[in-house]
This record gives C-alpha cells, structure tokens and sequence, in this order.
C-alpha cells in the first residue's frame, strides 16, 4: 500500500527517541496521519471514523506504532539482540532480591522511580511500563516476526 512506502516510513524512523513528546507537538503528526488515511480511503464515505479505517486497513496509529517500536526493542533486549551497548540497560527484577515472585517468574523488569513528567517519558522508564502490559503468550513468541504480527493483532482489536 502507498501508505506504507511514503508515511509509515518515515513516521517509525526514531520514534522511539521523539514518540514520547508532550501531546501538543504529537497532535499535529496525528491530525496528518488521519487525513492520509481518509485519502488514501477513497471507496468508501469520508463521514466514516478513522478508528475504523485504520482497523479495515490493518494500520497502527500513532501512539500504537511507538508502542509497537518500543515492544520491539524490548523484545530484543529480553532475548539478547541488541549491541552490548544496551547489556545493562534494564535490570531484572531477579537482579534485585532472590525471592521466588510472580514477576520474576515472567522475567520483568524493575521500573525506575520517576521524580517528574520527563523522567517517566524516559524510555528507561516507559519501556517497561510498555513491556508490563503485553500478554506473557505474545512476550514469549519465538521470533522477532511472530512477536510483531502478534502484538499488531492484539492491537487491532481494541480499535
């Protein structure tokens, strides 16, 4: 689909550095995305909700493509892909006491205390928060492709 090939491109390139921004810089890239969709949906009445023509479309908004990059990255750091670089970057709740806990069953990671708004939008901080809310059977798939298609899919479904 053209939309793939002239937005969506350049909308995933760096999200994760600026897809955390305050919402008043993030509306406009929205607002623009919306009006693509409606153009590039021309078979069918513009009164339609957008919410419904991305969910037609199999497309992501916004905020549902940082998550997804964000999960992305978090997938390859739980199963060591990322350059040793990033080796330390998150700690593992088994790195801070040795009690047998749910979480530490599930290989979670321990969330840094925020002290404000822009330390919570940090992607040390809100990556795991994103990495908490995905379903163990989607966090445990075997490759990087089955991840992505799966999350996309549970996604999807709550348009």
């Amino acid at each position: 689909m053209l939309y793939h090939s002239l937005i969506n491109s350049r909308v995933r390139y760096g999200i994760i550095a600026w897809g955390r921004a305050a919402s008043r810089h993030l509306q406009p890239i929205s607002v623009v995305l919306n009006r693509a969709m409606r153009c590039f949906n021309t078979y069918e009445p513009v009164t339609r909700a957008v919410n419904s023509i991305y969910k037609t479309h199999k497309i992501l908004q916004l905020k549902d493509i940082y998550n997804l990059e964000v999960s992305k990255f978090m997938y390859k750091y739980s199963n060591s892909h990322l350059p040793a670089t990033f080796t330390n970057y998150f700690k593992l709740i088994t790195g801070v006491h040795p009690y047998n806990t749910r979480q530490t069953k599930t290989r979670q990671f321990v969330l840094p205390k925020a002290r404000s708004n822009s330390g919570a939008k940090m992607l040390k901080h809100s990556a795991i928060e994103i990495w908490s809310n995905i379903p163990l059977e989607i966090k445990y798939k075997s490759c990087l492709t089955l991840f992505t298609s799966e999350y996309k899919r549970n996604v999807l479904l709550r348009y």
